[in-house]
């Protein structure tokens, strides 16, 4: 009688058939069963956890009470955006924290994963958008060339999870364009030669030119920025007490350093950072006594150019050190299509092109060109030699032996040669 109404243990087989029938019990989402269901998804995640590391046989009740078949109708409801961000962040720890290669397997089988990957969700919302990038790359962290299988289909040239995710590579939320290349770059570094061939031919050239194309825009609108930065530099100059101040502020310097040795002319310009930072300090001092509120102060910080132009020069590295990435994965066919797209679309026209003249870049072109592929040529030579020496090694001693045959054979006077037949004229028998 007192099993009855007993407390089940949190961590045990028990609480996980409970969890799966409260699922099963509540198919169709409401706003009496809604926190119901959020409830249920964190206490299945923990669990299968949990007997990952401890029970195997949680997953076999897992697999028998179809949990995943549940998480996919759950999302098909579209009912409410709090239930749908809690089975992506569900499955998302889930496959985060799984060790072993049979529960994983478990997982990515019957198809279940790949629905949840094309399914529309309404990425409107920010945090949807968010919650189902992140989805995604969580299950690019576990891509090998086994794994690789349930996500991409060589005849059909169909992979979801890549596709889906190039579609947001320009996303206004910068995380969502982080996740999207960490993603990317596990998808280039899963060694399958038939998924190499499909990203090659099929979809490096739209998404290298696309994403050079991105960045040229980014590098304009970073022109644009400085241009607002100098001219609102140059606005504050016409403040007549902060251009006092400063006139004072040099006049005693000047003074204060007139003996010693006057300084190059070039060593006293200021710089471009420099500048900016003057215009900073100067709108600092013909600022009003009256402190505004936090709210409209940080909305005027973030709208000021100076501001702007950091956050895009950091949007820029990050570019950078992203193609930098995509080189060092060693993929010539990969890195020759990239080479191409970032020469035409961007280095030439906008960077080279802004320092030379058009007759130029032609000849820059050929001769980058020709830098690339030699240096591609020694990589692959040196990838070519490191496989034969260590396949067939020879030590000094063989080598010695092999040398000293090769000194005998040319010490050893060449063979006789039979004596060639001459032509003999007849002679006349004599008497």
């Amino acid at each position: 009688m007192f099993k009855l109404f007993s407390k089940r243990k949190k961590f045990s087989k028990e609480n996980l058939v409970h969890q799966c029938t409260l699922l099963e019990k509540n198919p169709k989402i409401h706003i009496r069963n809604k926190q119901l269901v959020i409830e249920t998804l964190r206490q299945i995640a923990e669990l299968m956890i949990w007997g990952d590391q401890n029970d195997d046989s949680f997953f076999h009740i897992v697999a028998e009470r179809n949990v995943l078949g549940c998480f996919l109708s759950i999302v098909e409801q579209k009912f409410d955006r709090s239930v749908v961000i809690q089975v992506m962040q569900t499955l998302s720890i889930m496959i985060q924290n799984i060790t072993k290669q049979q529960s994983l397997y478990y997982l990515f089988s019957n198809n279940y994963i790949n629905d949840l990957v094309v399914h529309e969700f309404d990425f409107t919302d920010n945090e949807i958008l968010a919650y189902y990038v992140s989805f995604l790359k969580t299950i690019s962290l576990k891509l090998d060339e086994n794994v690789i299988n349930f996500f991409f289909n060589a005849k059909a040239h169909d992979f979801p999870l890549y596709s889906e995710a190039l579609k947001f590579f320009k996303n206004e939320d910068q995380m969502v364009r982080i996740a999207v290349r960490t993603l990317t770059l596990n998808v280039f570094g899963v060694d399958d030669p038939d998924l190499r061939t499909y990203i090659t031919d099929k979809s490096a050239v739209p998404y290298f030119s696309n994403l050079t194309w991105f960045i040229r825009d980014q590098c304009i609108v970073l022109n644009e920025t400085l241009n607002k930065a100098m001219n609102h530099g140059s606005d504050q100059d016409h403040d007549p007490d902060s251009d006092k101040l400063l006139e004072h502020k040099e006049h005693a310097a000047s003074a204060s350093s007139s003996s010693s040795s006057p300084q190059p002319l070039r060593d006293r310009s200021p710089s471009l950072i420099e500048a900016l930072k003057k215009t900073k300090s100067k709108s600092k001092l013909a600022a009003t006594p009256d402190k505004p509120s936090n709210a409209s102060t940080n909305a005027k910080i973030q709208k000021t150019p100076t501001n702007q132009l950091q956050r895009g020069v950091e949007e820029q590295v990050d570019h950078y050190y992203y193609l930098e990435d995509i080189f060092l994965l060693g993929l010539r066919p990969l890195s020759e299509k990239l080479m191409n797209q970032v020469l035409s679309h961007l280095v030439l026209p906008v960077l080279v092109g802004s320092l030379v003249e058009v007759d130029d870049l032609l000849k820059v072109q050929q001769r980058l060109l020709q830098q690339f592929d030699a240096e591609m040529d020694r990589v692959d030579s040196d990838n070519r030699v490191q496989p034969m020496m260590a396949n067939s090694p020879m030590d000094a001693d063989d080598q010695h032996d092999a040398k000293y045959e090769e000194q005998e054979q040319e010490e050893q006077p060449p063979p006789p040669q039979a004596p060639q037949a001459q032509d003999r004229q007849p002679t006349e028998p004599t008497t």
